[in-house]
């Protein structure tokens, strides 16, 4: 069996996902593209902890190991959805790092970030505020983790479940973009807590409760590196490695406003049509499962361009992300409103 990092898996030819219904799926991705630049034209930047970890990983991995890996990756599906938790308000803001190293890394480097969920630092805390009610909707919205500039012209919507079996593949090639493109992309992360996964919405109000002590990035890299790791004691223990206020984290995970950001968020994803995880919104384009780091890249260059036209035809900086996504096509409108925490 092929590991979903290798030239003839799903990770390069399709993406992968969970959908309620039909388990694990796969589609074909987007073709490659060249160029990379910087602000509207992307440039990769590659950290040294990345590096490191990438050229370790080359003289380590066997291919019996990556298979297994592949495996276990998209063995499970993420089933039906959770209605779950809201947050409350997170403490200041951790100031982003400046990328220390502008070595890029080669294809299968980019595809082995995959393999280890948190090997590289965690992203700086960041909060983006409250998007606005939808009704019809059950729980209330709450601010959410972020990171990258609040006028970043593109925006990328992660929707996730801590019990997914392909979201861990996710969260290198992420942190990998927010590092590459430090002054054109802001990720904020929604939660999708999935109702045929237990534990779900119970790690997603944590991550909740981390995020109002600042250390929601902290708490999402280990809980993916360690998915097993998911009991009560196993999230106070973790709480306590993260030097969070134990017995704050506590009360926050039962916060009413907390679960009830859950649900809301996870209801919202299945009325923008993401109801599997992993699920991403790119200035209004979304994507369903997980194929690429370079598939998304490739979506990502397109959006800069369109949204360097877009700031060429006057509108301002701090609106090219909400404008691009309310014009991408025909459910641009309801995206724009459901994700966004301004008006027109």
């Amino acid at each position: 069996m092929a590991d979903a990092g290798d030239s003839k898996s799903p990770a390069l030819h399709g993406r992968v996902g969970s959908t309620p219904t039909s388990g694990t799926t796969s589609e074909r991705p987007r073709a490659l593209s060249g160029e990379r630049r910087s602000r509207y034209n992307l440039r990769r930047v590659t950290s040294p902890a990345e590096t490191n970890l990438l050229r370790s990983l080359g003289s380590r991995w066997t291919l019996p190991a990556i298979a297994v890996l592949g495996a276990l990756a998209v063995a499970a599906g993420c089933a039906s959805r959770n209605p779950a938790p809201t947050a409350a308000t997170p403490t200041g803001a951790t100031p982003a790092p400046t990328p220390a190293s502008t070595a890029t890394l080669t294809r299968q480097e980019l595809i082995a970030l995959e393999r280890v969920a948190g090997s590289t630092p965690p992203l700086p805390h960041a909060v983006e505020p409250a998007s606005l009610l939808i009704a019809k909707l059950g729980g209330t919205p709450g601010p959410s983790p972020a990171h990258g500039p609040e006028d970043a012209p593109v925006r990328v919507y992660l929707f996730t479940d801590f019990q997914c079996p392909v979201c861990p593949r996710v969260v290198e090639p992420l942190k990998h973009l927010a590092r590459a493109y430090p002054s054109d992309v802001r990720i904020i992360l929604k939660q999708n807590a999935l109702a045929g996964h237990g534990r779900a919405a119970r790690l997603a109000a944590a991550s909740l409760a981390a995020l109002r002590q600042g250390k929601f990035w902290e708490f999402h890299d280990r809980v993916f590196a360690n998915p097993r790791r998911n009991t009560e004691d196993d999230l106070l223990a973790l709480a306590r490695q993260i030097g969070l206020d134990v017995a704050r984290f506590q009360r926050d995970m039962d916060d009413e406003a907390v679960t009830d950001q859950v649900r809301y968020e996870s209801e919202l994803a299945v009325s923008i049509d993401l109801a599997g995880t992993p699920g991403l919104v790119i200035n209004g384009r979304s994507e369903k499962g997980w194929g690429s780091y370079m598939g998304l890249e490739t979506v990502v260059k397109r959006e800069l361009e369109r949204a360097r036209r877009m700031a060429e035809g006057g509108v301002p900086a701090g609106r090219v992300a909400y404008e691009a996504t309310r014009q991408s096509g025909p459910k641009g409108e309801q995206l724009a409103a459901a994700l966004f925490a301004v008006t027109k």
